[in-house]
């Protein structure tokens, strides 16, 4: 399209070079919502900020010191969807399982690079909960141009004990793909 020039989203330079992605700009301004904060519910206000996110945490009473993973949370993103698995190792806070699900909305409903999106909800986790180690695998799906099929990427963020220590981070994954037996399952054999 020579002489014509038009804006990228700073979130994804050579989105626009896809026909299938471009935009009226009075479309693309009304998608990204006041302040190109990005679509959202009518005074939801979406932000990148992780202290902006309102999230209720509880002090770890109990001491609960394994593993706690939410597998399969759904969703969709201007630009992507699919799944994440959100998992972390309590440390001073814990929080409802309900949760993870909330924060991982939260930032997959901006147009945004997968990447991205992995990195800012262990980012939240680990800001907000204080915990031993966060771990967050996004497996999602990006339509390819012209409505061809796509392709399916996965993307991972991992801190503290999930990052550093082998066994750790290999019970996640397996945990992940769904090949971790319970301790229980394993003495009942």
């Amino acid at each position: 399209m020579a002489g014509r020039h038009h804006r990228e989203p700073a979130d994804h330079p050579g989105l626009l070079r896809h026909r299938a992605a471009r935009l009226r700009p009075a479309r693309r301004r009304a998608r990204a919502g006041p302040a190109g904060r990005g679509a959202g519910p009518p005074g939801r206000q979406l932000t990148t900020d992780p202290l902006a996110f309102e999230l209720t945490t509880f002090h770890n009473d109990a001491g609960y010191d394994e593993l706690v993973l939410v597998h399969h949370i759904t969703f969709r993103s201007p630009m992507f969807s699919g799944v994440a698995h959100v998992g972390y190792l309590p440390g001073e806070r814990i929080v409802g399982l309900s949760k993870f699900a909330r924060v991982v909305e939260h930032y997959a409903g901006p147009a945004r690079l997968q990447e991205r999106l992995t990195r800012q909800i262990a980012d939240l986790l680990e800001l907000r909960l204080l915990p031993r180690g966060v771990g967050v695998v996004v497996d999602a799906a990006h339509p390819g141009p012209g409505g061809r099929p796509g392709i399916r990427t996965r993307t991972t963020a991992m801190t503290g004990s999930l990052r550093t220590d082998p066994a750790v981070r290999a019970e996640f994954f397996a945990a992940v793909d769904g090949r971790y037996a319970s301790s229980s399952r394993r003495r009942a054999r």
